[in-house]
């Protein structure tokens, strides 16, 4: 769906997902440019925070096993990336220095 597409819509009227016009859902959803940076610790950061607060509001009680596991595996993971960038950033500023 192209800008005059949309503009032909009433926005008002069109809610995607969490009560946002579909005009502006559609920019959120828009790729980043090549300039933009992503700061990748950031994401890592919100979604580590985001699984301990499901985990520790009970949460992840109700779930079955395998469910469970997965959660778990991913939080575990997301901690390893969180090391690795931690890793790469200190080496990078070790051979800066050289």
């Amino acid at each position: 769906m192209n800008e005059q597409e949309i503009g032909k819509l009433t926005p008002k009227l069109i809610f995607v997902g969490y009560g946002i016009p579909l005009r502006e859902f559609l920019k959120i959803k828009e790729k980043p440019s090549r300039a933009q940076t992503i700061n990748v610790r950031e994401l890592l950061e919100e979604e580590l925070y985001r699984l301990a607060n499901e985990d520790n509001r009970g949460e992840w009680d109700t779930l079955p096993r395998e469910m469970k596991y997965l959660k778990r595996k991913r939080y575990d993971a997301l901690l390893t990336y969180l090391t690795l960038i931690d890793q790469m950033e200190e080496c990078e500023a070790k051979n800066s220095g050289l």
